[in-house]
């Protein structure tokens, strides 16, 4: 059976590029990585859909890391140093250490910011303000070629996956991940998510499903080419406005959302307190 078309933002049938060209496998190789693409949900060993040419379909990836001064419980995070290094650097470390992208680019709106980046060496696009990392991605991502999103704020990024979600967005038009929950699935700050066949189809705040498992939500999106500036297009949900969640406005314009597992789910850092343990972590 062929996919349907998925649902483009202003409402277009938009049919899944290459999609005569899959193959049903049981496994999905990639060198490194320890997570996996999952159809029948996280945890179930269900089998994955792999294209066989995917470099064919799409250019290499572009990573951008959207870098903002301006943080209402942190200003200036992005600079802090953890480990002896500005947390900036550290993530843009870990996206030139995954070896997929064909540009690792900072976009920020701070002088400041784009002065420290460009000392350590960093390709920078200055932008001007936006209301989100997915917006200030949209405003300089190419539409020609699959872009991931990288958040500043996460000194301990695991390059893994990067190349996880890279490899993933060559099957969706928007990629993420999930791991499994540590911790109290009553937590606000864990976005808890549902998988089913390979793709997320609820997030929210509360702990669901009501009885767990609880799988938590990893931050970061990967994008087909022009998909980020469609969903940053999207016009803001009931329910993306209620959960302060942008992707359940992707969702609720029928945009599928692919989803693999992860072992963990990484740091970021939002507080005075979250910065102070994450320089603890990197003594």
């Amino acid at each position: 059976m062929e996919p349907a078309p998925w649902a483009g933002p202003h409402g277009a049938s938009v049919a899944p590029a290459g999609h005569d060209d899959e193959a049903i496998v049981e496994r999905w190789p990639r060198p490194r990585a320890r997570a996996r693409a999952l159809e029948a949900g996280p945890g179930s060993g269900g089998r994955v859909v792999q294209r066989r040419s995917p470099t064919s379909l799409h250019s290499q990836p572009w990573a951008i890391i959207p870098a903002r001064w301006g943080s209402r419980r942190l200003p200036g995070k992005v600079l802090a140093e953890v480990g002896g290094r500005p947390m900036l650097q550290r993530v843009w470390c870990a996206a030139n250490e995954a070896g997929c992208f064909a540009r690792v680019q900072i976009a920020t709106d701070s002088d400041e910011v784009a002065r420290v980046a460009r000392g350590f060496g960093a390709e920078v696009v200055m932008t001007g303000p936006a209301p989100s990392g997915t917006h200030r991605v949209a405003l300089v991502a190419p539409e020609h070629a699959p872009v991931i999103g990288i958040q500043a704020d996460q000194p301990f990024l695991d390059p893994d996956h990067l190349r996880t979600l890279a490899a993933l967005i060559e099957l969706h038009p928007v990629g993420t991940l999930c791991a499994p929950l540590v911790g109290d699935p009553h937590d606000p700050a864990r976005v808890k998510v549902v998988v089913t066949g390979g793709r997320a189809i609820a997030f929210s705040r509360r702990p669901i499903p009501g009885q767990g498992p609880w799988w938590v939500h990893v931050g970061l999106y990967g994008f087909g080419p022009g998909w980020v500036q469609r969903c940053a297009a999207a016009p803001r949900s009931a329910a993306a406005a209620a959960e302060d969640l942008e992707q359940l406005s992707w969702l609720d314009l029928g945009i599928p959302i692919g989803i693999a597992e992860v072992a963990r789910c990484g740091i970021s850092v939002d507080t005075p307190e979250q910065l102070q343990a994450a320089r603890a972590l990197a003594l």
